[in-house]
């Protein structure tokens, strides 16, 4: 009987195996095909590096980036951009 029962839970484990196959789906391939056809990742890199340059807080560079990436995004439809002011830090001399 114990035979009967081992052989059943390997058949079953087996045939489980089988069936979890992966396959690619629709929506993973329609993510690839958009990354590798329509990306902006280069666009972007070069206007964050190259065009607004260094990014030092309170520099110009950053108000640059910060203007355009807010921009950027409302013309990529996204509502509610805006910006969030941070807080001074009051630093002691002694570190």
């Amino acid at each position: 009987m114990k035979q009967y029962l081992s052989l059943l839970l390997l058949i079953s484990f087996l045939t489980s195996i089988y069936s979890q196959e992966i396959k690619p789906t629709d929506v993973v391939d329609i993510i690839k095909k958009h990354g590798m056809d329509n990306s902006q990742v280069m666009n972007i890199a070069n206007w964050m590096t190259d065009y607004n340059g260094p990014r030092l807080t309170g520099s110009p560079g950053l108000d640059n980036a910060t203007k355009w990436v807010t921009n950027e995004l409302t013309n990529w439809g996204m509502k509610n951009v805006h910006l969030l002011l941070a807080k001074e830090l009051k630093l002691n001399s002694r570190r």
